[in-house]
């Protein structure tokens, strides 16, 4: 059903929470999901973004070795994993934690970290 909607509606999709309409809770997909309901144009902004926090959390990471940072960044991956099959990611009570994940895996650790982004 979602490819259906993306041919539709390939670049700005049919709107964010079309599927209890449809008869279908989710694609079991959040990117397709995401595609659909916001469109290319949503699900290319949603990849750059993924994009840059992973690029500076492994940024991050060369510089600083701990054990939280390592574990907030394998925490991160496996959510976008596991969201491939499953449409977590649309659950606010849960994405709640990866959204704050993120936050934290980009926040700058301290004064140096937050002079050489700006």
């Amino acid at each position: 059903m979602a490819l259906c909607f993306i041919r539709q509606h390939p670049w700005v999709g049919y709107g964010l929470g079309i599927y209890p309409f449809f008869k279908s809770i989710s694609p079991h997909n959040s990117l397709l999901q995401l595609w659909a309901e916001t469109g290319l144009l949503g699900l290319v902004a949603f990849l750059l973004f993924l994009g840059a926090t992973l690029k500076i959390s492994w940024e991050k990471l060369g510089q600083d070795k701990r054990l939280v940072s390592i574990g907030l960044l394998i925490g991160h991956l496996a959510f976008l994993l596991h969201n491939t099959v499953d449409f977590t990611f649309f659950q606010p009570e849960v994405s709640l934690f990866w959204w704050a994940v993120a936050a934290l895996l980009t926040a700058p650790s301290g004064p140096d970290d937050a002079e050489n982004r700006g």
